[in-house]
């Protein structure tokens, strides 16, 4: 098990040569994030704006904020910064672009720890070679940051990378009905999670 830093710095020789930072949620509406009903999320909760965060409340069993605009699918950095606020299980299930497929990054699954990608070679976070267990604190923030660049998916949680993964050959499917879910969202399994800090970057070349 994995005890994470409450530090919120990414080391320096990390850092690649990007573009600025483009905001995707301003802190006050919705914008271009929209609640999703179908599918897995037909007995959603709220997906609201409460001060300064983008709430994804229990669903019966998940609810799902989806992003209408414009994304990058390859070269670029997301970041964002999150917390479980009520329940026991994923408070963010991130799903995001890589090339023309997607993954989603489930925080907190299977009763309450399980950090990885799904779905890898038809496997789900808690089955696949990028399954760690996390102790998350209820009500804590942590600062999540996913590149995908190089044929590879790397994650990091604080400034603790957790997961390197190369895409290769593998078969790349996200947990959710992919028309409900792409091309990007978060989405929580009977908890509230808490957003803020959305915001993604081209990157121009990376640094190793």
């Amino acid at each position: 098990m994995i005890l994470v830093s409450s530090r919120p710095a990414f080391a320096a020789d990390e850092e690649p040569t990007a573009q600025s930072w483009r905001s995707l949620f301003d802190g006050k509406t919705l914008g271009k994030w929209t609640a999703e009903t179908r599918g897995d999320f037909t007995r959603a909760g709220k997906v609201e704006v409460r001060d300064g965060t983008l709430v994804v409340s229990a669903g019966q069993p998940g609810t799902c904020a989806r992003y209408t605009g414009e994304m990058p699918r390859d070269d670029y950095e997301l970041a964002l910064t999150a917390r479980r606020a009520q329940g026991e299980d994923f408070f963010c299930g991130l799903t995001f672009p890589v090339g023309e497929r997607h993954l989603t990054l489930i925080c907190g699954g299977w009763n309450g720890e399980v950090v990885g990608l799904s779905c890898i070679d038809d496997e789900p976070a808690a089955e696949n070679m990028t399954c760690d267990l996390i102790a998350f604190e209820l009500g804590r923030w942590y600062d999540i940051r996913v590149r995908v660049a190089d044929d590879r998916v790397r994650v990091w949680l604080d400034d603790k990378q957790i997961v390197d993964f190369t895409v290769g050959d593998h078969e790349l499917t996200i947990w959710f009905d992919k028309g409900t879910a792409t091309p990007l969202s978060i989405a929580t399994w009977r908890t509230t999670g808490e957003i803020k800090s959305l915001r993604v970057r081209k990157l121009n070349g990376v640094d190793e």
